[in-house]
């Protein structure tokens, strides 16, 4: 009893996990290292005939149009890439103008205001009497 109650108490679980699973890798190893042999019984033959001159001449001729169709693409795709280039830098070009065309009427504008400024404060200082 005492020794039940000894052993219940003091028992170190991770020495008891740590044994159980060196068993299981032991185990393991001995099962991977049995000799195995596979029998088959029918040897798998692979059998096939070359493609005839026949074949091989309409599919070169398939390829050959899928060539000159996918050339004719190309040249279409890059005909648009190239139209829609000018197409962007002409709406970037416009874009530009209507900018620099903006920017001088606001600078005329207030370059006008500038130079009314000093003639309204004088007229502003005389009206008020601040100065004669």
């Amino acid at each position: 009893m005492i020794l039940a109650e000894t052993l219940a108490t003091n028992i170190n679980w991770t020495l008891i996990a740590t044994i159980v699973m060196a068993l299981a890798t032991a185990g393991m190893w001995y099962d991977a290292k049995k000799c195995r042999v596979t029998q088959i019984e029918q040897p798998l033959n692979v059998t096939g005939t070359p493609l005839g001159n026949a074949e091989i001449q309409r599919d070169l001729k398939a390829m050959n149009h899928r060539i000159v169709s996918l050339e004719a693409w190309r040249g279409q795709l890059l005909n648009k890439l190239d139209a829609d280039k000018s197409e962007v830098i002409e709406a970037g070009e416009e874009r530009a103008r209507r900018i620099y065309t903006h920017v001088e009427d606001v600078r005329k504008e207030i370059d006008n205001k500038i130079t009314r400024l000093p003639n309204e404060l004088v007229a502003l200082l005389k009206n008020t009497g601040a100065i004669d």
